[in-house]
C-alpha cells in the first residue's frame, strides 16, 4: 500500500452552475522512500494539488475525491485530526517563505513549535534539537538565528528556516513546493542532499514540486507533468526526459538550458500561456500552443498506456513518436 494515494481528485472554485474545476481528475501514488515529482508551468495546478493533501486550499475552494495517507482518508478528516499531522507526519516545504513564517515569532521558537507541540519536548530540550536543525541546513551563525526574526533575515535563509520547521520531526511525507527558489546554487546542492538523506534514513516519501528540470532529473523517480489542472504525461523520469511522448513536455525540455541535462542544444519558448479556469475551454487544454493541433483536439484525450508505469494524454502520440499515424 502507497504511503499517500490520490485517486480522481477534484479541485474546484465556486457552487453551483458557475463553479470551475481548477484541478480535474488527478491521480497519483507516493510509496515510502519514493521521490515523485510534479513538473508544469504555473498555473497548472501544482501547488493546489500539494495543498489539498493537508487541506489548506485558499478560502473558496473544495476539493473531492480520494486523499489517502497511510490508509486513512484526508478529506473525510476534521480539523482536529489534520492538525495532528500537518508538520508531524506530513511536513511541507511551502515556496513563499516571508508569507510562511510569522513575523512576530522568533525563528528558533517558530521551529521548536511542532517539536514540543507533537513530540512533547520540553522547551530547553526543543532548543537544542532546533539549534541542530540550523546546523544541518547550514545556516550561518545559527545559535545566533535562534533570537532573530524573520524579517532580519535574507530570502534564502528564510527559506532554509522553512525547511527546517519542515524537517523537525522527522515526516512520513514531505511534500517540498519549490524547495530551493530562493537558494543560490551552493546551498542549493547542500539543501537537496539534505532532502535525500533524510528520505534515506527515515524512508520518507518525498513529493518534489519544481520548476528546475535539472533538479527534477537527478532527485526524482516518477514525474507527473500537469497543465492546465490535468496530468498529460507520467512516468519513470528517465524515460519522461529522454523520450518525452506529450507534446508539453517535449516543449518544456526544449524551453530549459539543457546543459541541465547533460546536453546542449538550443532554447526553445513555448507560445501563449496556460489557460486560466475561467475560459472553460473544452478539448485538450494545450492545443493552443501546439504545433500539432487538429480537429480530434476539440475533444480531451484520455490517458493512455506508453509503456510500462507510463501514460500520456494525446490524440497526436504517432507523430509525436515519429511515425504516420494510423
Amino acid at each position: 500500500m502507497p504511503l499517500l494515494d490520490v485517486q480522481n481528485l477534484f479541485i474546484r472554485i465556486g457552487r453551483g452552475e458557475s463553479a470551475i474545476d481548477v484541478v480535474r481528475d488527478i491521480s497519483f501514488s507516493v510509496g515510502s522512500g519514493e521521490i515523485v515529482g510534479i513538473l508544469g508551468e504555473s498555473g497548472c495546478g501544482k501547488s493546489l494539488t500539494a495543498f489539498s493533501v493537508l487541506g489548506l486550499l485558499p478560502q473558496g475552494l473544495s476539493a473531492a475525491g480520494q486523499i489517502k495517507f497511510d490508509g486513512r482518508d484526508l478529506l473525510s478528516l476534521g480539523e482536529q485530526d489534520l492538525c495532528a499531522l500537518r508538520g508531524n507526519r506530513i511536513g511541507m516545504i511551502f515556496q513563499e517563505p516571508a508569507t510562511a513564517l510569522n513575523p512576530v515569532q522568533t525563528v528558533g521558537d517558530q521551529i521548536a513549535e511542532p517539536l514540543r507541540l507533537h513530540t512533547g519536548m520540553g522547551k530547553r530540550e526543543a532548543r537544542a534539537e532546533t539549534l541542530h536543525l540550523l546546523e544541518r541546513i547550514h545556516l550561518p551563525n545559527p545559535r545566533a538565528a535562534l533570537d532573530v526574526y524573520p524579517h532580519q533575515m535574507s530570502g534564502g535563509q528564510r527559506q532554509r528556516v522553512v525547511i527546517a520547521m519542515a524537517l523537525a520531526c522527522r515526516p512520513s511525507l514531505l511534500i517540498a513546493d519549490e524547495p530551493t527558489t530562493a537558494l543560490d546554487t551552493t546551498v542549493q546542492r547542500q539543501i537537496l542532499d539534505l532532502l535525500l538523506d533524510l528520505v534515506d534514513e527515515t524512508k520518507s516519501g518525498l513529493l518534489l514540486i519544481t520548476h528546475d528540470i535539472g533538479v527534477m532529473a537527478e532527485m526524482t523517480e516518477r514525474v507527473l507533468v500537469m497543465y492546465g489542472g490535468v496530468i498529460v504525461e507520467s512516468g519513470p523520469t528517465e524515460k519522461i526526459i529522454t523520450d518525452p511522448a506529450h507534446p508539453y513536455t517535449r516543449a518544456l525540455l526544449r524551453a530549459v538550458p539543457q546543459r541541465a541535462l547533460g546536453y546542449d542544444t538550443w532554447l526553445e519558448s513555448i507560445p501563449g500561456t496556460v489557460p486560466a479556469p475561467s475560459e472553460r475551454l473544452r478539448g485538450c487544454l494545450f492545443r493552443s500552443r501546439c504545433s500539432l493541433a487538429g480537429p480530434e483536439c476539440e475533444v480531451q484525450p484520455d490517458l493512455i498506456p506508453r509503456g510500462p508505469d507510463r501514460v500520456a494524454a494525446c490524440w497526436r502520440l504517432p507523430q509525436v513518436d515519429g511515425s504516420v499515424p494510423a
